[in-house]
C-alpha cells in the first residue's frame, strides 16, 4: 500500500456476526488499521456483555449503544434514530478509509448510511440473499449504499448484477462462517461434551429461533409449539438466545421459563465461535429459524428443520427439511433427521453452496487491492 497505514472500520453488533467474521479481522489487522465499531447486543449484560470478546481478542475498537429499550417494533425505530447520531460521531473520529459491513441488521444499514453521506466506501458481505422478513430490505438498502460486495453464493450474485451494481466490484468468496469450519477452529467432541455435560449417547439438539418481524406472534407461538413438543421427548436441547429484534426478549423468557422445570433444556444467553462450532459439530440436529443452519450446518453434514418464514427464499443445501405452518409434519420431520438412513446418505454428499472456507484470505486480498487505488 501506499504510503499511510489505510484505516478500517467494521461495525458489529452482535455475537452473529463477529463470530463469523473474526478469522478476517484477524487477518485484516496485519496489514491495516483495523478498528471496530461495537454497538447493539455486544454492549447489553442480558446478551453476554460480547464486547469482553472483541477486547479480549485485543482488537482496537469504540463502542455506541444501539440497542431497543423495549420489545416492539417502534422500538427499533428510535433504536435506529439513536444510533445514527451515534454512528456520526465515532465514524468522524474514526475517519477510516474505508468502512465494512456485514448482514442484513440495523447496525449494517446505520453504518452504510453513515459512510454513504460522509463519502467513504463502503464494503458490504452478505448482500444478495433472500429471506422472509424486514431483513430482506434492510439488506437491500445496505447493498444500494455499498461501493463493493462481497456475496455468499451465485445465485447472490446475479441478484446483485441484476439491481444495477457494477460487476467489476461485485465478489463472490463465499460466506466467512464456514472459515473456522474447514479450518477445524473449534472445541474437540471431548471438549465440548465434558464443558456442556453433553451425553452424546442421547439425542442432541441445537434450538435457535429468533423473531421474524413481520411474524412476531406467530415466531413466539412456533417457541412455545415446540418446547411443548419436546416435554414428552428424550433428547437434549441446547437453546442459545435469540436476537434483540422485536419478540427477541420475550422468546427469551419462554426458554428461561421453560428450563425451570424442564432438565433437559439448557440456555446459553451467547457462546463463543469455538464452542459454538463445537456443539454443532456433535449435535444431531438444529432446529429453528437461525442462517447458521442453511449456511454452516451442510459443512458438519448436520439435518436443519426449519420453522417459520424468516429463512424462507434462502439458497439451501439438502439438509435443510421444512416444517410446515400447522406443525402437522413434526413426528415425520423429526423422523427423517433423525432416523432416515437414505436421508443421512444424502447429506453425506452435500457440497455446501456457500463457498469453501477461503473467505477471511479472499476478502483480505480484495480489501488491501481495494485500499491499495485509494
Amino acid at each position: 500500500m501506499k504510503n499511510k497505514i489505510k484505516t478500517v472500520c467494521y461495525i458489529s453488533g452482535s455475537r452473529a456476526d463477529y463470530g463469523l467474521m473474526k478469522r478476517t479481522l484477524i487477518e485484516l489487522r496485519k496489514d491495516v488499521n483495523l478498528h471496530i465499531l461495537v454497538t447493539g447486543m455486544h454492549l447489553k449484560e442480558e446478551f453476554g456483555n460480547t464486547i469482553n470478546n472483541i477486547i479480549n481478542d485485543g482488537f482496537k475498537y469504540s463502542s455506541t449503544s444501539g440497542i431497543p429499550e423495549n420489545d416492539d417494533l417502534k422500538s427499533m425505530l428510535i433504536c435506529i434514530q439513536n444510533m445514527l447520531g451515534g454512528f456520526i460521531k465515532e465514524i468522524s473520529k474514526i475517519n477510516p478509509d474505508l468502512i465494512f459491513v456485514e448482514g442484513d441488521r440495523s447496525e449494517s444499514l446505520v453504518g452504510s448510511l453513515t459512510g454513504a453521506f460522509l463519502n467513504i466506501p463502503i464494503i458490504h458481505q452478505g448482500g444478495g440473499d433472500l429471506s422472509g422478513s424486514i431483513d430482506n430490505k434492510i439488506r437491500y438498502a445496505v447493498t444500494s449504499f455499498s461501493d463493493y460486495h462481497f456475496v455468499g453464493n451465485s445465485e447472490s450474485f446475479s441478484k446483485i448484477i441484476n439491481l444495477g451494481m457494477d460487476k467489476t466490484k461485485i465478489f463472490n468468496f463465499g460466506e466467512p462462517g464456514l472459515d473456522d469450519i474447514y479450518l477445524k477452529n473449534y472445541l474437540s467432541k471431548e471438549e465440548t461434551c465434558k464443558k456442556y455435560n453433553i451425553d452424546l449417547s442421547k439425542k442432541n439438539l441445537v434450538f435457535m429461533i429468533h423473531p421474524d418481524t413481520k411474524e412476531i406472534k406467530k415466531s413466539i407461538e412456533n417457541v412455545k409449539k415446540l418446547l411443548d413438543y419436546f416435554k414428552n421427548k428424550e433428547y437434549n436441547i441446547i437453546a442459545i438466545y435469540g436476537n434483540s429484534d422485536s419478540g427477541g426478549r420475550k422468546i427469551n423468557e419462554i426458554l428461561l421459563n421453560f428450563s425451570k422445570n424442564n432438565s433437559n433444556l439448557n440456555v446459553h444467553k451467547n457462546l463463543n465461535r469455538e464452542d459454538y462450532l463445537g456443539i454443532i459439530n456433535i449435535c444431531n440436529l438444529m432446529i429453528g429459524n437461525s442462517s447458521s443452519g442453511i449456511i454452516e450446518l451442510p459443512s458438519f453434514r448436520k439435518p436443519f428443520i426449519l420453522v417459520g418464514n424468516r429463512q424462507k427464499n434462502r439458497l439451501k443445501a439438502n439438509n435443510v427439511l421444512e416444517l410446515d405452518d400447522s406443525f402437522l409434519n413434526i413426528d415425520s420431520t423429526f423422523t427423517k433427521a433423525l432416523t432416515d438412513q437414505k436421508f443421512k446418505d444424502e447429506i453425506k454428499k452435500i457440497i455446501n453452496p456457500y463457498g469453501d472456507g477461503t473467505f477471511y484470505l479472499k476478502a483480505t486480498q480484495q480489501i488491501l487491492k481495494i485500499l491499495e487505488g485509494k
